[in-house]
């Protein structure tokens, strides 16, 4: 077990106490201030080298706390070394998605060439038809 020293905030004093635990004799003896709610510097024993000792949570200045890692089911909170869920008995790993289809083909370009047209142009046609009418009208009339 890990052995935390703390100094207490109202006086001072420099006290330990077992890390993870409360205890009734976890109060400072010289004001009675509860130090299992003061943060302090975790120190463990040589002779604690198991391999939970170097996992910590991130985030928390010192305290060696065990990491947690969500099952991706049911998302509770699990050992990280754990291969199965505690609650819902699932695997730990995440299932790999499935391959993405392929691609489609490309569509094919279309390049439109211009087509030029051997006929006339209508205003063309249209105005040629306008003159012939009027010289065919001026002739009628002159005859007439």
């Amino acid at each position: 077990m890990s052995v935390v020293e703390l100094v207490c905030p109202e006086c001072g004093n420099v006290a330990t106490t077992e890390a993870g635990r409360r205890s009734s004799t976890d109060f400072c003896p010289n004001c009675d201030y509860p130090l299992f709610w003061a943060r302090g510097k975790v120190t463990t024993s040589a002779a604690v080298s198991d391999d939970d000792t170097g996992r910590r949570s991130p985030g928390i200045a010192g305290a060696r706390e065990a990491a947690r890692l969500a099952c991706p089911t049911c998302r509770e909170l699990n050992d990280p070394a754990a291969a199965v869920c505690l609650r819902c008995g699932g695997p730990m790993t995440v299932p790999l998605p499935a391959p993405l289809p392929p691609a489609p083909a490309p569509e094919p370009v279309v390049v439109r060439t211009e087509v030029k047209c051997n006929h006339w142009p209508v205003w063309t046609i249209i105005l040629v038809t306008a003159a012939v009418s009027i010289v065919l009208t001026a002739a009628a009339m002159v005859f007439i």
